[in-house]
């Protein structure tokens, strides 16, 4: 088995399983995330796998993707679970959004990483103000684009961390 088949095999396996455990399909694509709801409990998880064609996964002119050590065009596998869950505890919402997952590129084994997107967060509701503080994390390849080169390195991992906050009050007719 080559390198390349091994974790396409072990991933279509896993999305057999999830779709015959949850009765649903595969989705080609992921749509993104609604905003977090407060009025119930919810539960949505997505197995998703993309499998994509790039004629010039470089992003450069030939030159430059010889001197990165890239093969301009490439095919890459990305399966990633997709998740939109929340809980009520009484007028407050704790919530996950995000999806994590993993990028396998058939010759260019340079940019196989990770790709994680993260949002935790709490709804917050006390008399007739609301608001809601959450934390993101995301990590995936650099966009090669992006990068300047420096000795041919392209394996680069970007990482960004936030934190929002956001807070109401008044009441829903008049001035808030």
């Amino acid at each position: 088995m080559r390198r390349f088949d091994a974790p396409i095999t072990a991933w279509a396996a896993l999305l057999s399983a999830a779709t015959v455990m949850s009765g649903t399909g595969v989705r080609a694509q992921a749509s993104s995330m609604p905003p977090p709801q407060s009025q119930a409990t919810k539960i949505d998880i997505e197995v998703i796998a993309d499998l994509i064609y790039e004629s010039n996964i470089a992003h450069s002119g030939a030159f430059l993707a010889h001197q990165r050590r890239v093969v301009p065009s490439d095919e890459s596998f990305r399966p990633y679970v997709s998740m939109n869950l929340g809980h009520r505890l009484g007028r407050q919402t704790l919530f996950l959004q995000g999806s994590v997952g993993y990028d396998f590129n058939r010759r260019n084994h340079i940019l196989n990483r990770e790709r994680i997107d993260l949002r935790p967060g709490v709804l917050l509701y006390v008399g007739q103000c609301g608001g809601s503080f959450a934390a993101a994390y995301g990590r995936h390849q650099s966009e090669l684009a992006d990068l300047a080169l420096v000795n041919g390195i392209v394996k680069n991992t970007e990482e960004t961390e936030k934190l929002q906050g956001s807070t109401t009050c008044g009441s829903r007719v008049g001035l808030a």
